[in-house]
């Protein structure tokens, strides 16, 4: 979603050279949201590739220009309706990553608008409307094609909504139009066993990713499935699929099918996983961090980093002998959300930036 214009803000190194590969793939793929959203072009666009590739985007560049082009591009009426989900997941992530609140305010009435087309919508229009996200169908089917789109519909609701709590709007309507639509999911969709449609990797990625059913035992399953090769390659299922491993403590996992080939959601991974960094959902101007690092064995150190509006957060790991030597860096003003060892321990913000290092015993 960069080219190479674009300021890194992130930065990964490990001694391992399948990862170090894995990223300058996953870089060389990396979709230009900014090109495609050019006049002539926008129209073009497929949103799930905005939705799917900014998080590996983001983890390595400054994304705040490509968000206010897409954005500009997403405002008018006249957009189909694909921009009915990356507009406000990119407004949204301007006011979560970036000091850009005034880009999620500049989108807010149309934002607004959305969610109030969304919330008259009945369920098959719903589902007629957001089949056409949904790769290979051009109008929602039976089986997880149509349990995708609901899910897809769902998810541009509750982004409506968390727009709207962030900038102190009202969210009463929007609430019930979410609530509706989940009754509706789980009703037409649940199955007995907790998955739901035809429990495939979308349906337990979607459905772990946005709180339809329970995240962790959707991991579980997403996480057989990857281990027996049996997930696709599509973009939007693959974003999905290494959050919810990550998540969930499924690093191995992830893992092991990024060094099968996946790409080029790797970077986003690499981040999260190995390096450990995750902007927390409740972030503004990534005023928090999750740091959770997976401490690989194919590799004996990793360094992260990763640029905020606050300044840079830098974590190494090492290990020495059957331990890990960790320093973590933190920018003035961030809380940071350290899990070592299964056990959190709170980092909070301070008005200087803090050096500390740990001793993990192995």
């Amino acid at each position: 979603m960069t080219d190479n214009t674009t300021a890194q803000v992130g930065d990964f190194i490990s001694d391992n050279p399948d990862f170090m590969d894995a990223l300058a793939a996953a870089q060389e793929k990396l979709f230009v949201a900014r090109d495609m959203a050019t006049e002539g072009t926008a129209a073009d666009l497929h949103c799930l590739d905005v939705v799917a590739l900014f998080g590996a985007s983001a983890s390595l560049y400054d994304m705040q220009d490509e968000i206010e082009r897409v954005i500009a591009a997403c405002a008018g009426k006249d957009r189909p309706a694909f921009w009915q989900l990356a507009l406000p997941y990119l407004a949204v992530e301007a006011d979560r990553r970036y000091a850009r609140r005034n880009l999620l305010e500049q989108a807010w009435p149309h934002i607004r608008g959305l969610a109030g087309d969304l919330a008259r919508l009945d369920a098959a229009t719903l589902a007629r409307t957001f089949s056409a996200l949904v790769d290979g169908a051009d109008e929602a089917t039976a089986g997880d094609n149509e349990f995708r789109a609901y899910a897809l519909a769902y998810a541009a609701l509750s982004l409506c909504d968390e727009a709207a709590q962030r900038l102190g709007q009202p969210t009463e309507d929007i609430d019930r139009a979410i609530e509706g639509l989940y009754k509706r999911i789980h009703g037409r969709f649940a199955n007995d066993d907790g998955s739901f449609g035809e429990g495939t990797p979308e349906s337990y990625a979607l459905a772990a990713v946005l709180g339809l059913g329970d995240g962790r035992e959707m991991a579980v399953r997403l996480a057989k499935l990857a281990c027996g090769g049996d997930v696709t390659a599509d973009a939007i299922t693959t974003a999905f699929a290494f959050d919810v491993l990550n998540r969930y403590g499924h690093d191995d996992v992830a893992e092991q099918w990024l060094l099968a080939g996946a790409q080029p959601n790797a970077a986003r991974w690499l981040f999260q996983g190995l390096g450990g960094i995750r902007v927390a959902d409740d972030a503004v101007a990534a005023d928090h961090i999750e740091v959770r690092p997976y401490f690989s064995t194919k590799t004996d150190n990793v360094t992260c980093s990763y640029k905020t509006p606050r300044g840079q957060l830098f974590l190494t790991w090492e290990r020495k002998g059957a331990n890990i030597a960790l320093t973590l860096m933190v920018p003035a003003g961030t809380q940071v959300d350290l899990w070592l060892d299964g056990a959190l321990q709170v980092i909070p913000s301070d008005p200087d930036p803090i050096t500390q290092a740990f001793l993990i015993e192995g």
